[in-house]
């Protein structure tokens, strides 16, 4: 378990983390929400051992860690916002200097390295300077710095940032993984809609205080009962499927229909079901063609909405499609409509086309 008791941290007069306490169970994927300069980075800099609160401690299986010395800030690996690389090293060069770091044996260090890097699908750049890489590259070569020592609580401070859909699938894969060998994981992030099911628990924080914890579920609900959190569906569709003009495959990209105003939990499960239709669309719909032509609408009736994706593509099979491994498949989405939205999902598939309709209820807000 990683215990905060009581921790407060000034900067310039100012609380940035205000007699803060945590009890975070082993296992966990903590999600941090809140505003900017709520103390969120802060919090996870104290836990690395880079700020040291005024008062207050913080234990990991009832040891403080100021107690423990250098030897508590090897049970955790931190991916800071800046990554702070070493342009004229090689990138095996990179990972031994902070083994050695880590007092790390040299027959060691070489096996862990080649683990790290087959983990993160980045072997083909062991040799590569780290100055050359490919600008996607270096987050999950900076999350391979801060697992290096295997710790056992992974801090990450906005890991996300700046990451396309692609890269943060690939991301949360990896921190799948570790989660699973083990790792308990903290991160300072925004709720994508990719991570619904990936993250467990969450913490609000508001004024550097623990506002809210708790299951992901349970804190969602509560806090949509207390202040609902409102979001334009038409605005926000058509700003996630922006990057699909950029998509050789796609010819033109239309988004029409009705303004929407849904609470923030159903306007990212309906954002999850329509990037999965728009990708199984992408993969199935243009296989034999140069280009073709999505189409989202949303409808507006008196109690309910709907909400099509429709492509001028050459049709497929649903029973195929259902059981292909591409995303969360027909059955893992019309399972969100239906146990999420309370909706209902239907298909129309033919030599011209396929629609895929959705209808689900949500009170206006006021």
């Amino acid at each position: 378990m990683l215990d905060f008791q009581n921790i407060s941290i000034q900067r310039k007069g100012k609380k940035v983390l205000d007699d803060f306490s945590l009890k975070a169970p082993d296992g966990v994927i903590l999600a941090l929400l809140g505003e900017d300069k709520e103390g969120k980075s802060t919090l996870l800099k104290a836990a690395s051992g880079g700020e040291k609160p005024e008062t207050g401690d913080i234990y990991i299986d009832g040891i403080s860690i100021y107690e423990k010395g250098e030897n508590a800030y090897c049970n955790f690996g931190y991916m800071s916002k800046e990554y702070g690389f070493y342009s004229l090293l090689k990138v095996e060069e990179y990972y031994e200097l902070f083994l050695a770091l880590y007092k790390v044996g040299g027959r060691y260090r070489s096996r862990r390295i080649e683990e790290v890097l087959e983990l993160l699908d980045m072997k083909e750049y062991e040799g590569a300077f780290i100055g050359e890489l490919p600008a996607e590259t270096l987050p999950f070569l900076y999350l391979g710095k801060a697992i290096l020592q295997e710790p056992e609580w992974l801090l990450m401070d906005e890991p996300f940032d700046n990451m396309s859909v692609t890269a943060r699938r690939k991301m949360i894969g990896i921190l799948l993984t570790l989660h699973e060998k083990g790792t308990s994981i903290i991160l300072n992030t925004p709720m994508y809609p990719e991570m619904m099911g990936f993250i467990t628990d969450v913490l609000v924080m508001e004024s550097g205080k623990n506002l809210t914890f708790g299951p992901v579920e349970e804190v969602y609900a509560e806090a949509l009962c207390k202040s609902p959190v409102r979001m334009h569906i038409l605005a926000q569709m058509e700003k996630a499927l922006e990057v699909l003009k950029e998509n050789p495959l796609v010819d033109r990209v239309t988004v029409d229909g009705d303004d929407v105003i849904l609470t923030e939990t159903t306007a990212s499960t309906v954002a999850l079901i329509v990037n999965e239709l728009v990708q199984n669309s992408l993969k199935y719909a243009f296989k034999d063609r140069k280009q073709g032509q999505i189409r989202l609408k949303i409808e507006k009736g008196a109690s309910y909405f709907w909400i099509t994706v429709q492509d001028d593509g050459c049709g497929f099979d649903n029973k195929k499609i259902s059981r292909a491994n591409s995303g969360l498949g027909l059955r893992l989405i019309s399972s969100l409509v239906q146990s999420s939205l309370k909706g209902e999902l239907f298909i129309e598939t033919g030599e011209n086309g396929t629609s895929i309709r959705f209808s689900f209820s949500m009170p206006q807000a006021g």
